[in-house]
Order: structure tokens, then C-alpha cells, then sequence
């Protein structure tokens, strides 16, 4: 039975102004123009609509030809290829010609220019990236794939281990769209597992750029636990990650869903081995925001602090992530009084001023190693001693040490 009726589809992109212009424009001297892969599949499945690609049968001299006669920009990245970029406003629309595969060695293809929309649908990967839809919502589906889109399959188009001889990249696009898509773990063909497994050395082969573009979106999703569990069982999440474990994973995502972390693609990676980490980051190309996230986590959860001193050490939001990693793995939970804790220390104040070392010591690093003295007097009374009280110690120090001298 089909979970996603057409009345439950998102159509409400197609009358967007930026969609029926491209669309205009590109169909306006008679080209097949559709509209496929993601923006497709997510329409059928109800959900909010990213990138938009559109497939058509005319050259890519002439999508660029019509897209300049109106003064659009175009941007020729991929033109030899057969796709050109089309900017409108503030969308981008990838448009390519419909192709087929010449030569194929794992990692890139040759490919042919066609005027038939089944090479177009045949080269594709899974049958739901091969749907398209025209500008009014009608499903044109070349290779039945429509049933697989409605119920949530990922199924490749043909022999599978034929296609991911031709690209391994899809090994890891596979478990991409799992993670989006499918929601049972034993929905899968065990003599897939297989497959996987015979793949391994092809994943070798690709570069560390494509393989954190799919492994961070498969972080990414709703609940990648059981996508990475048959990777796990594959072997293939071993090969990326090596001594990687999901078993706290599964728990983390729990907390998550309870206190709304920040950064899960980062979190989710640390859960699977802490300690490893740093180094398998090092070869993947993660944004600078990634990476500080990151540093600052793994040194939360080295620091020894109580909670609400790590709370007034660092941002709230990288602590609860931190201890939410750190529980997670030890099979504990995160409760709300602990988070509680967190966000009391993120609002404290150090009590003691500047002005108070006046008389005592002269700018200099004495005066910083007694500042930082005090602040660990301070962090080991959890934060407790009051102005006085600190006061009181600085004092107290000053005259035992300079008595000393």
C-alpha cells in the first residue's frame, strides 16, 4: 500500500515565479524540459523541496543560448558533461542534457548526449531518481520506478553490482538514501550485503571529498543508525572509519531529540569512536565552523570540571553536546537537572575585578598566574565562593608568598 497519496504530494514549488520562468524559457523553442531527482522524489514523498534539476533534450550550447537571450547568468561547471547552472534571483537551477553512460571505471564516466528520455532514465542510479515530473505535476516514469518513490525503497536500476562498478560513489549514495527513506532495517536484500562487501576495494578509490559529501549526509539524517549498522555489517563503515562502533549512537540519538543539539553531523561522528576522531577528520574537508565545533567538544570532554564550571568555561550548547556524547557511549542518560547545571554556570560571573589585585601586584605574568590561581580556587568550590571569600584567599596568598620572598 502507498503511503504518500497525490494529495499529500508537494506540487506547491512548481507555481514558484523563478520555476515557471526557467521552465518557459528552456521549453520556449520546443525542448523536452522535466524536472528530476530530488526535488521529484521529495514532492512524492510530501517533504520540503532543496535543490531543483531539470533534464531536457536540448544541447547544452542551447540551454545556455536561451538562458542568455533573457539575460539570465549561467554558470558552465559541468558543461562538457552536459549540465550548466542557471541562476534566477536567489535559486540556482541545475539543468542538464539527457545522457547516457560511453565508458565508466568506478569513480568517473564518458558520457553521450541523447534525445530519449529512457537513456536519460537508464544511466540513472536508484529507480526513484529516474521520475520526472512536468511543469503542471504529471509523472512521466520511464523505468517504474514511481512505486519505489511512493513506498520509501531504495532500489538500484539493474543489476546493482554492475552499477556500482560504474560509479562506487553509490555504495555510500545508497545508505544516503536509506537513512532518508527507508525506515526498517530488514527491508534490505541480504545478497546485498554481499555487494557491499565485494565494493570495498572501489571505495578505496574515491576521494575523501566525495566520501564526507555522503557520509556527512547520512549524519545528517532523521536516524542514520540503521543505514550505518548495515554498513557496519558490510564492513564498508569500517573502511571509512576504522574502528568506528554505533553502539552509543542509538542513545545519543535519543538525547537529541530531547534537548535539540546543535552541529549532529559532528556530535553523531564523535559518538562513534571519541578517540579516533582527530584522526579520521584529518582527511576529510569539514568547514571551518565543523572544526571548531569539534576541538572545543573533544576538549569538554577530557576536561574533568563539574558541570557547571564546564557550563562557564565553554558555550552551553557544546557542553550539552559533549556530556550528551560522553552519556551516550557510558549507556547512561542525560537528565534535565544535569542540563540545568550547564546553563547555571554559563551565566555566572567571575566575581573578583581587576581593580581588587590593585596594591597587590603590577601588570606582569605574576599577576596572570594568580588570576588564573584563583579562578581554579573558585572552579574547585563548584563555583560557590563569593567575592569576599575569594578576596579573602588573594589576600591571604599575596602575603604568604611575599612573606616567603
Amino acid at each position: 500500500m502507498s503511503k504518500h497519496k497525490k494529495n499529500q504530494w508537494n506540487l506547491a514549488w512548481l507555481k514558484s515565479t523563478s520555476v515557471m520562468f526557467i521552465w518557459k524559457v528552456l521549453s520556449s523553442k520546443g525542448a523536452k524540459v522535466y524536472f528530476v531527482g530530488g526535488c521529484v522524489r521529495d514532492s512524492i514523498q510530501g517533504r520540503e523541496i532543496k535543490d531543483i534539476d531539470i533534464a531536457t533534450d536540448a544541447l547544452p550550447s542551447e540551454v545556455v543560448e536561451l538562458a542568455q537571450a533573457v539575460g539570465l547568468k549561467v554558470i558552465k561547471t559541468g558543461f562538457s558533461y552536459g549540465s550548466v547552472s542557471i541562476i534566477i534571483k536567489k535559486d540556482c537551477f541545475e539543468v542538464t542534457t539527457f545522457r547516457s553512460d560511453l565508458v565508466t571505471d568506478g569513480r568517473h564516466a564518458k558520457v553521450g548526449f541523447s534525445s530519449n528520455i529512457l537513456d536519460d532514465a537508464r544511466r540513472r542510479d536508484f529507480t526513484m531518481n529516474a521520475i520526472y515530473m512536468t511543469i503542471d505535476g504529471q509523472i512521466v516514469d520511464p523505468i517504474f520506478g514511481l512505486d519505489d518513490a511512493l513506498n520509501g525503497r531504495v532500489r538500484f536500476i539493474g543489476n546493482p553490482k554492475k552499477r556500482i562498478h560504474e560509479d562506487y560513489l553509490r555504495v555510500l549514495r545508497y545508505f544516503r538514501f536509506r537513512s532518508i527513506y527507508e525506515e526498517k532495517v530488514d527491508s534490505i536484500d541480504h545478497s546485498m550485503i554481499k555487494t557491499f562487501s565485494d565494493a570495498i576495494h572501489g571505495i578505496k578509490m574515491l576521494s575523501h571529498d566525495r566520501v564526507w559529501g555522503e557520509l556527512s549526509r547520512i549524519l545528517l539524517a532523521d536516524n542514520p543508525y540503521l543505514s550505518l549498522k548495515i554498513m557496519e555489517a558490510c564492513g564498508i563503515l569500517q573502511e571509512i572509519l576504522p574502528l568506528a562502533s554505533i553502539e552509543g549512537l542509538h542513545r545519543l540519538l535519543r538525547i537529541e531529540h530531547e534537548f535539540k543539539l546543535e552541529f549532529k553531523e559532528i556530535n553523531r561522528l564523535v559518538v562513534l569512536n571519541v578517540i579516533c576522531v582527530k584522526s579520521w577528520v584529518k582527511k576529510f574537508p569539514l568547514k571551518k565552523q565543523q572544526k571548531k565545533w569539534l576541538n572545543i567538544l573533544l576538549l569538554i570532554c577530557k576536561d574533568p570540571s563539574t558541570l557547571r564550571v564546564k557550563g562557564y568555561k565553554y558555550k552551553t550548547n557544546l557542553v550539552i553536546a559533549a556530556v550528551a556524547v560522553l552519556k551516550a557511549n557510558a549507556g547512561a542518560k542525560l537528565h534535565k537537572n544535569e542540563v540545568a547545571e550547564i546553563k547555571d554556570g554559563s551565566i555566572r560571573k567571575f566575581p573578583v575585578r581587576m581593580s581588587d589585585f590593585v596594591g597587590l601586584f603590577l601588570p606582569s605574568r605574576e599577576l596572570g598566574d594568580e588570576l588564573k590561581r584563583l579562578k581554579d580556587v573558585w572552579f574547585a568550590s563548584n563555583l560557590e565562593l563569593s567575592r569576599n571569600e575569594l578576596i579573602a584567599d588573594l589576600r591571604k596568598n599575596y602575603h604568604k608568598t611575599h612573606l616567603q620572598s
